[in-house]
């Protein structure tokens, strides 16, 4: 192997750093024996009980792609889809039936605890959802303490609980109150951004709407704070549910409504309609690694290597280990997958950062410079990637490292105009060259990392901007291809599909395909939701404005109504704003002045 498993290492730097005891943090959860050997990464714990671990160090590790057996993600679904089923009231006995609740790959507690928690929330029962929640939270609800370690899963739990209770019994609330205000503080003081953001805007929300005290101006200061993260981390999910708050509380003071509140309330609640937007899932539940399949990664590994699976086995393991492995049907052992991976040449291990690295605080700096290149902010990009850069230090031996820093680099230069366009094809082209060998001439032998699938994208991107969005198409075609021929679906693979889904939008408009450009607008609209994208959505509704104003809508007509096409500008400037997304403003300001579109 190129590096070894380090997400236990990780783990143990973050832990110590923030001052967490691991008798805490592992509280009714696992054994200390289990934490002492993943730190010493001797062992992996199941991706439930990671994830569960890192939340109660108020982390996520949402920051690392998974690879998962075909076994383990079908629980994944499952779990996904009966959330949806129960919150959407379309569940049934046969859903429940529909697979074993025990998954022997997955932590028994764990799924013990979420089959009967959402039992309990399907049938209103207050007390088995209470009962769930004790589980791993025994002191829940009368002896929570700030000293405790709790996840932000287990807060999803007591607020939902808290939600079906209220419901039932809406004066029955004192103790709730307590409780609410002690999740809002608990989060404030122990989580970190990614983790307080997916779960700060749903406390916001039960403390506003369900708890009924006179204290209007701390509901208000609560949902501004929610709201905030939301709008900072481009978060979509629930925004509509946090503004109404907001207004609504301002009614009950008999105070002005600020009209950016209610310009982003009524963009929103448009756009929904629409586009036919539901939102019965539960996004603080949700998993939003993205996922990888081990048996897709041994197949695509060795058909680049052109060898039969006899081949790959040999020296490894016998041939009918080597074939549930790669049909799914088994997870290997971790030396059984080391020794693949050293025949195979896979530089991949089960949890994959974009960077390699033994520091939390360097995968946290490369998401931090991805918030910002979405919102186009210009030179802070560049003086950040330098920063990383300079921080790896070491660890730039790795070529994935010299890859993912010299790609950013170039695509800002790129964006800044302060490189031509041949030369930055030329650089693209050596990039992928660190990882990935004559990568243009044979495209679909080849497992591509997150990493490569965006540089690939910028690929795309510069042969657009070169004026042959016909080759761009052709690439984009096969990554999609390649993409939708895998098990696992695009809603697992956040980062590439929602980049490569609308770039492939503006080529179809490029190539005069206007309707299904409409077609994909309204398909890709539901994704940037279901991933939770509020920053994505922007360019999807410029789209049916701009075809239709152009005069490009013979195709389309039925799609879009014409006569009202302005609105598409005016909601897509209002969602830029509310996502400080600059450049998007800047454009779509100029072009409604030039077409004479008033600006809501």
């Amino acid at each position: 192997m190129k590096y070894t498993e380090v997400i236990g290492e990780i783990y143990k730097h973050t832990r110590e750093k923030k001052g967490y005891f691991k008798e805490t943090v592992i509280k009714d959860l696992i054994g200390i024996k289990i934490i002492n050997r993943f730190e010493d990464e001797e062992i992996l714990p199941d991706f439930l009980m990671i994830e569960r671990l890192y939340q109660r160090i108020g982390e996520s590790s949402d920051i690392f792609t998974i690879m998962m057996t075909s076994e383990e993600y079908d629980y994944c679904i499952w779990r996904e889809n009966l959330i949806e089923k129960i919150i959407s009231g379309k569940i049934c006995k046969s859903d429940w039936e529909s697979r074993s609740a025990k998954d022997r790959t997955i932590n028994e507690l764990l799924q013990e605890q979420f089959v009967q928690f959402w039992k309990g929330y399907d049938d209103s029962d207050a007390e088995l959802m209470k009962k769930a929640i004790r589980m791993t939270v025994p002191e829940f609800p009368d002896k929570m303490s700030m000293h405790q370690c709790i996840g932000r899963e287990e807060f999803a739990y007591m607020l939902y609980y808290i939600e079906r209770k209220l419901q039932k019994n809406p004066k029955e609330w004192m103790q709730e109150y307590e409780t609410v205000r002690f999740i809002l503080k608990y989060i404030n003081l122990n989580y970190e951004t990614q983790e307080l953001v997916r779960i700060y805007a749903r406390a916001a929300c039960v403390y506003g709407e369900l708890i009924p005290i006179d204290d209007i101006d701390d509901k208000i200061h609560h949902y501004k704070s929610a709201l905030d993260l939301q709008r900072k981390y481009a978060r979509v999910s629930g925004i509509d549910r946090l503004i109404y708050g907001l207004i609504c509380s301002y009614k009950q003071l008999e105070q002005e409504i600020p009209d950016d509140y209610q310009k982003m309330y009524e963009t929103i609640i448009a756009v929904k309609n629409e586009f036919k937007i539901t939102e019965n899932y539960a996004p603080e539940i949700k998993m939003t690694n993205e996922i990888y399949l081990l048996d897709e990664v041994f197949k695509e590994y060795r058909l680049e290597r052109g060898l039969t699976p006899a081949q790959a086995a040999e020296g490894v393991c016998d041939i009918k280990t080597y074939r549930a492995l790669e049909n799914g049907k088994r997870k290997p052992k971790r030396g059984t997958y080391q020794a693949i991976a050293e025949a195979l040449g896979i530089p991949l291990v089960k949890y994959n950062a974009d960077i390699i690295t033994n520091e939390y605080e360097h995968i946290q700096m490369l998401e931090e410079i991805k918030l910002i290149s979405r919102k186009s902010v210009k030179g802070r990009e560049q003086k950040l990637i330098d920063i990383l850069e300079q921080k790896l230090g070491v660890w730039m031996k790795y070529p994935e490292n010299r890859q993912m820093i010299d790609s950013r680099r170039d695509f800002q230069k790129f964006c800044d105009g302060n490189i031509e366009i041949d030369d930055y094809l030329d650089k693209l082209k050596n990039v992928l060259d660190m990882t990935i060998n004559n990568w243009h001439k044979d495209m679909e032998h080849h497992f591509y990392t997150r990493r490569e699938l965006v540089i690939l994208y910028y690929v795309i991107v510069a042969y657009r901007e070169k004026g042959r969005s016909d080759i761009a198409i052709k690439l984009m075609d096969k990554l999609l291809e390649y993409l939708n021929s895998s098990k696992v679906n695009c809603e697992s693979r956040m980062e590439e599909i929602a980049v490569l889904y609308i770039e492939r939008k503006n080529l179809l408009t490029d190539m005069e395909m206007y309707g299904e450009a409409i077609k994909n607008v309204y398909e890709y609209m539901k994704i940037c939701f279901k991933l939770d994208r509020g920053d994505k959505i922007v360019p999807l509704l410029i789209e049916p404005g701009w075809i239709c104003n152009e005069g490009y809508y013979q195709e389309t007509m039925e799609m879009v109504d014409k006569e009202h096409s302005e609105k598409y500008f005016q909601h897509a400037l209002c969602i830029s704003e509310m996502y400080y997304q600059d450049a998007y403003q800047k454009s779509i300001k100029e072009y409604m002045k030039s077409i004479k579109i008033s600006q809501p």
